[in-house]
């Protein structure tokens, strides 16, 4: 019975000693469990979520980067960004003490820095005037810099996520050993079954606890995907299920993954078990994060919506590439596809419409805009039968690339002759025609030259046909001649300030009463080294740049005042004409007309002794417009002759509509006229065409006898050339004038 007994407290004492050491491992075990839950709770949680934050922060500010070159607004962008700045300092600072020091904070720092070099980098360049190419450049900067930011953040996530899935599978160890214990002596003592039911109160609270952080991916308002590596979906949280109905109608998965997930998945394990991009579902963009769970074999795919930023990059790209006003590709656009595709051209054409500031004095510069827009339009046109592709450069400025193809040269031919063909018709513009010249400079390309090179080469095309138009390819000479123009017109301004222009004077007979009828007021150029230059090429020169403007008003102010002292001094007497050269551009100046009539007033000059000398160009800028000025000339008393007649755009139906009193033959059809039976014949048909319209017409170059004879013959009533005397100074004008009596 003592025995018994003895055995019996034995029993009982290693019954209660069994179930209290039972009791105490368990205890333990959920003790650990609450205290690695706690830790989850209290740590990880918070973290996880200041990295959410932390992403968030940095994407408004990298928006801030967009808005600011879309908006251009200093102050919205130096407060946002500023803020967003605070923000992502506050976030790395208690995420690297809740995490600690590492490589990844670390990165999130010095990438930091660099935004903030990128921001002051921005606002330099979106200064007035803004820099646009800049503020490009400054974007392409800012996004490798925002790739390296979210892999720091994405593994800064995965190894919380980590940290959390290791803690689950400890307290999960822990309660499998509680349960084994007290599973043990689950048919014990009351008290035993008591400690049981402490220890089950406990294990709920832990596994509720448990269940909330097994809900991490659960409650991420991202779809995340938890894949084999075969590549099948072993997981999706809700917000895949939630994207793939919305986008497909359906509960299909796969339709999330890339069509290329082998590939993706495959890349991913071999280049550091992290991989990033992007791709799009239906009309939506989405940036991927892929990673690889070694550990657990596993792949985590994490999406998000960037189709906002997709779109306004494609608005970025818009203005970037295109033009507002007529929908083309512009400069940049050019650019671009010259570095990417030349092999591709064979020929680049640059266009002007050399005409165009004649439709802005008359119309404005909405007008413009209308005139430019057409002119795409009509060039589009041409365009469409060949392979080519059009851009709108600046203005009145268009180009054109041409495919390469078998049948290059005569394509090349051919488009060169449409062009001269479809704008040889009148453009209408707010109710006016106009006649829109073109002038096209061509080059061929040649993979060895830059694209800078082959903008010049067509460039210097360009500028030998201004201002009058036309159409040349690039040569090597036309690039020596284009040089010589630059040296002049560099030369010409510096004629003019040291005042080494003058006038000569040459004198007009009149075949019918044997008298000087007047002088034509011809300009010279000496240089420092006492080198004549020659008109025929510096006058060129000046009209293409905006010298002919200032030369022109001086030529009408020292012509005018020279009539006055020869009329004062009774050398000449009327009928007579001092004539002087107009260029058609100071002819279309708004103004002109006044100045004119102001200068005779100013020097006491009756307008009938004036007589305006006018190209055929002059029509073809602005008929209407030059119709206007030429009456106002006329009807003051002025008179007008067209110059150079036969050598231009001749056109009778001109000719008939401006206020003209003379028509002045061009020498080049008088000096060969007495060997070339066909200029004779032309000569002779233009005498009776302007006697049939009741025009004076005055013959240049006459420089012999039988020249005054034949064109007396045929009834031109004035001549003017070396047979009668040459050009020269005032000095010689007077001695000539007054050794001359046929005054």
């Amino acid at each position: 019975m003592l025995h018994t007994r003895h055995f019996n407290m034995v029993v009982i004492l290693l019954i209660v000693t069994s179930c209290i050491f039972v009791g105490i491992r368990s205890f333990q075990s959920v003790q650990t469990v609450q205290k690695s839950n706690t830790t989850l709770a209290q740590s990880q949680l918070p973290l996880f979520e200041k990295t959410q934050q932390l992403r968030s922060v940095l994407a408004l500010q990298n928006l801030s980067f967009h808005n600011y070159y879309l908006n251009n607004n200093d102050d919205t962008f130096y407060q946002t960004f500023n803020q967003h700045r605070r923000d992502a300092i506050l976030l790395i600072k208690q995420i690297a003490l809740d995490f600690g020091e590492n490589s990844n904070t670390i990165l999130l720092n010095t990438n930091l820095d660099k935004i903030d070099t990128l921001a002051n980098e921005m606002q330099s360049v979106m200064a007035s005037p803004t820099d646009w190419d800049g503020a490009r450049d400054v974007l392409s900067k800012l996004e490798p810099i925002t790739g390296s930011i979210s892999e720091a953040i994405g593994t800064l996530i995965t190894d919380i996520e980590k940290d959390v899935l290791s803690q689950v599978q400890k307290s999960l160890s822990h309660i499998e050993q509680s349960l084994f214990w007290t599973m043990l002596l689950n048919g014990g003592l009351l008290f035993v079954l008591g400690l049981l039911l402490w220890l089950d109160t406990k294990r709920n609270k832990a596994q509720k606890e448990i269940v909330h952080f097994a809900g991490f991916p659960e409650r991420n308002p991202r779809p995340v995907l938890a894949l084999s590596q075969s590549g099948e979906i072993n997981y999706a949280n809700p917000a895949s299920s939630e994207l793939v109905h919305g986008l497909f109608n359906s509960n299909n998965l796969n339709a999330l993954l890339p069509e290329d997930i082998a590939t993706k998945l495959s890349k991913c394990r071999t280049e550091g078990d992290y991989l990033t991009g992007e791709y799009c579902l239906k009309q939506y963009y989405y940036d991927y994060v892929l990673h690889y769970l070694p550990d657990l074999k596993e792949f985590r795919l994490y999406l998000s919506d960037i189709t906002a930023r997709k779109l306004a990059e494609k608005d970025l790209n818009r203005l970037a590439y295109f033009d507002e006003l007529t929908n083309l590709n512009n400069k940049a656009s050019l650019q671009r596809d010259f570095f990417n595709y030349s092999k591709n051209y064979n020929a680049l054409f640059l266009i002007d419409f050399v005409s165009m500031p004649q439709v802005t004095m008359r119309l404005g510069h909405s007008a413009t805009h209308d005139a430019i827009k057409a002119c795409a339009k009509r060039l589009s046109d041409v365009c469409t039968p060949f392979r080519t592709r059009l851009y709108h450069l600046a203005e009145e400025r268009f180009a054109l690339c041409l495919h390469d193809n078998q049948y290059i040269d005569a394509e090349f031919d051919d488009l060169m002759n449409a062009l001269a063909k479809s704008f040889s018709q009148t453009v209408s513009i707010n109710g006016l025609d106009f006649h829109i010249h073109l002038a096209v400079g061509a080059t061929k390309f040649d993979n060895s030259v830059s694209f800078d090179d082959l903008m010049r080469q067509a460039n210097i095309a360009l500028r030998s046909v201004y201002p009058k138009g036309g159409m040349v390819v690039y040569t090597e000479q036309l690039e020596t001649r284009t040089q010589r123009r630059i040296e002049i017109e560099s030369a010409l301004r510096s004629a003019i300030e040291k005042e080494q222009l003058s006038l000569y004077f040459q004198p007009q007979l009149n075949l019918k009463t044997n008298r000087v009828s007047g002088v034509e007021a011809l300009l010279r150029w000496v240089d420092d080294e006492g080198n004549w230059i020659s008109p025929v090429e510096f006058i060129p020169v000046a009209e293409e740049s905006d010298l002919i403007i200032e030369i022109g008003q001086w030529v009408l102010r020292q012509a005018i005042s020279t009539c006055a002292n020869l009329f004062k001094q009774q050398l000449i007497s009327k009928p007579f004409s001092m004539a002087i050269n107009i260029a058609p551009v100071q002819l279309l100046t708004p103004g002109f007309c006044e100045t004119v009539l102001a200068l005779l007033s100013e020097y006491n000059v009756d307008a009938e002794l004036i007589e305006l000398e006018v190209t055929e160009s002059a029509a073809l800028y602005d008929i209407d417009l030059a119709i206007s000025v030429m009456n106002k000339l006329k009807n003051s008393g002025l008179k007008l002759a067209m110059d150079d007649f036969g050598t231009g755009y001749s056109s009778f139906s001109y000719i008939t509509q401006l206020p003209l009193s003379k028509l002045k033959i061009d020498q080049s059809f008088i000096r060969n006229m007495l060997t070339e039976p066909k200029l004779c014949n032309v000569t002779e048909t233009m005498i009776a065409m302007a006697d049939l319209l009741s025009l004076t017409v005055i013959a240049e170059g006459v420089e012999s006898h039988e020249h005054v004879k034949r064109l007396k013959d045929w009834g031109c009533d004035e001549v003017q050339g070396y047979h009668i005397a040459k050009p020269m100074p005032l000095d010689s004008l007077n001695q000539w004038l007054i050794s001359n009596t046929l005054n």
